[in-house]
């Protein structure tokens, strides 16, 4: 099973906590009023993502462990509603464009940085299937390999996806791009846990982040690969259907905020839903359709 939001709240909140303590030599148990204080004036000096998840981590907590005191903790969070958060000192970048790719690669191989290498392979993959960093970790390749099943990570929110499961024809893949992917499956399996995978995202996203910095490129994501995968389908005039079924959505209208047209490369859309998998989206009751449809 893929780690659901409730183990990363938790993990996220015992690693505040953890520097709490260290900081400061207090138990937050015996003062969460004090530890959430700490944790607010931590807004200024983090980007604003990292600051959004802490509260949001925080917030569970004290929800689960001292709900009597969570009108206290939300006033704390409100009074730095208005603080700005460090801003973050390079762009996002969300597709992938492969004269920027190269540019990382050839710093990665240069400085020999494996963390580096990893990340590119990841977003390599993302660009020829459409899968989030975590679904790696349980994926599964057939003996043939032209199908990849994927636990679908968004399963613990039935308003996200469709199946706890969807698969992939990579038949359309050349050998070298399937060697690639079968590569990344055997790193994500080859951990422990889905928390070990995701500590080791981490580390290639700390990575990939430096990397950008060094070759002066707009920050790729590890999430980029996927963007350019939707940038691409769509140029391709793949379904919207067919395009939410390979990306684990269970709401066509989530696609549009994925890729744009205007970076894409329509001839590497190789990849399709497999037949299974595109009659479970089409006869699942649930799947919520275009606005404009109903």
């Amino acid at each position: 099973m893929q780690a659901s939001t409730q183990e990363k709240y938790q993990n996220t909140f015992d690693y505040l906590m953890m520097r709490y303590q260290d900081e400061t030599g207090r138990d937050w148990t015996l003062d969460a009023v004090s530890a959430v204080l700490w944790i607010a004036q931590k807004k200024s000096i983090v980007a604003r993502n990292t600051f959004a998840s802490w509260r949001s981590a925080t917030l569970w907590v004290i929800r689960n462990r001292f709900p009597e005191q969570l009108v206290d903790i939300m006033n704390i969070f409100d009074g730095v509603k208005n603080q700005a958060s460090r801003q973050t000192r390079i762009k996002t970048m969300k597709t992938v464009a492969p004269n920027d790719l190269q540019k990382i690669i050839d710093y990665a191989i240069t400085h020999r940085i494996s963390r580096v290498q990893f990340a590119i392979m990841i977003i390599m993959v993302g660009d020829m299937t459409g899968l989030r960093p975590i679904e790696w970790y349980k994926s599964k390749l057939s003996k043939k390999d032209s199908i990849l099943t994927v636990v679908t990570a968004k399963t613990f929110d039935k308003d996200h996806s469709f199946a706890e499961t969807r698969s992939l024809d990579l038949s359309g893949l050349d050998r070298e791009n399937v060697q690639v992917i079968r590569a990344v499956v055997e790193l994500a399996n080859g951990c422990s846990d889905v928390n070990a995978w995701s500590r080791y995202l981490h580390n290639m996203r700390a990575g990939l982040y430096q990397a950008c910095r060094e070759v002066g490129l707009p920050g790729l994501r590890l999430y980029s690969g996927r963007h350019q995968f939707a940038a691409n389908a769509k140029a391709a005039h793949l379904s919207e259907e067919e395009i939410a079924a390979m990306m684990g959505h269970r709401s066509i209208d989530a696609q549009k905020i994925y890729g744009r047209k205007k970076h894409a490369r329509p001839d590497d859309a190789r990849v399709r839903p497999s037949a299974d998998t595109m009659h479970e989206f089409t006869n699942n009751p649930s799947i919520r359709l275009p606005k404009e449809w109903l």
